[in-house]
């Protein structure tokens, strides 16, 4: 959720000379992510495989897990689409501290009740047909979450 937090900070802020020159580039940009993230819930679909992964990793460490936010196209499309749909141009430094601290409670919420799912879920994560459905689930969430930004 750190990574992400600041992730959303920096979005903020380092658009805001953006969206106060080119105000249009805002539009452009909800148009942009929406389409991004619509194609991402069509792609988790598409990624079931009957093929065993390998679960020999190694979980990543706080810095690398906060640090990979950076490089990671959801998390950065999410933030420009947090930033693009709900920061004020009147208002942008007000609308972007609550942004900011709306995504630092929510991600705090979220990210505690994925574990807590997870650990339920463990028990069911071989059984092929239950993460296929899993699979369209979540991607059919994915895009419900992102039309309802937009309605």
């Amino acid at each position: 959720p750190l990574g992400h937090i600041l992730q959303i900070g920096l979005t903020c802020f380092g658009l805001a000379n953006l969206f106060l020159l080119y105000p249009q580039v805002q539009f452009y940009m909800k148009i942009l992510c929406f389409i991004y993230l619509v194609y991402l819930g069509w792609k988790m679909i598409g990624s079931f495989s009957l093929v065993e992964k390998d679960t020999a990793g190694r979980p990543l460490k706080f810095y690398e897990a906060s640090l990979f936010q950076f490089i990671n196209p959801k998390g950065v499309m999410a933030a420009i689409t947090l930033i693009s749909k709900f920061v004020s141009q009147q208002n942008y430094i007000s609308s972007s501290i609550t942004v900011i601290v709306v995504c630092s409670v929510t991600a705090f919420l979220s990210i505690t009740s994925w574990a807590l799912l997870g650990k339920f879920l463990r028990k069911f994560a071989t059984n092929n047909e239950f993460i296929k459905r899993f699979n369209y689930a979540m991607s059919i969430l994915l895009v419900g979450c992102v039309a309802s930004f937009y309605i």
